[in-house]
């Protein structure tokens, strides 16, 4: 439970960085080493999943078996038995679903770099089967129940590939400039003027702020004053191309002199990037 638990938080990094983003500052050894773990992690968290599965189906058995217990004087095991089952089966199926959300923003981010689409699939698709095959012949008792790790888990992983490389990730990105322009004239209307910026829209309008999927870790590009807004993000024509350019997905009002949208943005990323290419 513990390795669990480690796993799951390491599944919280940034599926992104896998596919280059956020990467590309660092050294090329230091970058290698961190995509090398970011590429095991799925692959650990399949075998701590099919790990602690195995562990919670002996401890439901344990807890039925209350003759066993009975002989052993301890008439309170079958209970801590249970609680302790039902933790593995959570941390179990908390892994599986964070290895499913991991693997779909893989490939919606895939799409906007350097895709190399599936051939993301054979490890982590051949650690599910590995890791179910050993689960089935491990329980003896829940062998054919088990045996479906090995089929579900795959089939699973495959559709979630597959829908995330179905992802235009423009239109996507479109559609969440729409959303976050459709919050923006909620706030206006409700109280009388735009956001001065977009962590307002927080969480009465929007649950929670959806960003642009173009540049990994770069948000939107907003102004917002009194009667006005703009919303937009940086962009490129291509993901080899250097020239960056701000693209303006929503804009309201009468927009005063203000720079081009996103030049801020744009002049900060080139700085970064000349920075830590002077530095290696």
């Amino acid at each position: 439970m513990v390795a669990g638990l480690f796993v799951l938080v390491g599944l919280f990094l940034p599926t992104a960085m896998l596919v280059g983003f956020s990467l590309d500052p660092l050294p090329q050894t230091f970058r290698s080493i961190a995509q090398l773990v970011l590429f095991l992690l799925p692959t650990l968290a399949l075998v701590a999943a099919a790990m602690l599965l195995n562990s919670g189906l002996n401890l439901y058995y344990e807890r039925r078996n209350v003759r066993q217990a009975a002989r052993e004087g301890s008439p309170t095991q079958p209970r801590r038995a249970g609680r302790m089952a039902a933790l593995c089966f959570l941390l179990s199926a908390l892994l599986i679903a964070k290895i499913l959300h991991n693997q779909y923003w893989l490939l919606v981010w895939d799409n906007s770099y350097d895709s190399i689409e599936y051939f993301w699939l054979p490890v982590p698709v051949l650690a599910g089967v590995i890791a179910g095959a050993l689960l089935a012949f491990s329980q003896r008792s829940w062998g054919k129940l088990a045996g479906l790790y090995a089929l579900l888990l795959p089939a699973l992983l495959i559709a979630v590939s597959l829908r995330g490389m179905g992802v235009d990730f423009r239109l996507f990105t479109e559609e969440r400039a729409g959303r976050v322009s459709q919050a923006i004239e909620a706030y206006q209307a409700q109280e009388g003027r735009y956001p001065q910026d977009l962590g307002q829209l927080t969480p009465r309008y929007l649950l929670s702020l959806p960003g642009p999927v173009i540049l990994y870790g770069q948000g939107w590009c907003y102004d917002g004053g009194e009667g006005y807004y703009r919303l937009g993000a940086v962009d490129r024509d291509h993901w080899s191309s250097p020239e960056l350019f701000g693209h303006l997905y929503a804009a309201q009002g009468e927009v005063p002199q203000l720079p081009p949208i996103c030049e801020a943005e744009i002049t900060a990323l080139k700085k970064s990037y000349e920075f830590f290419n002077l530095s290696r």
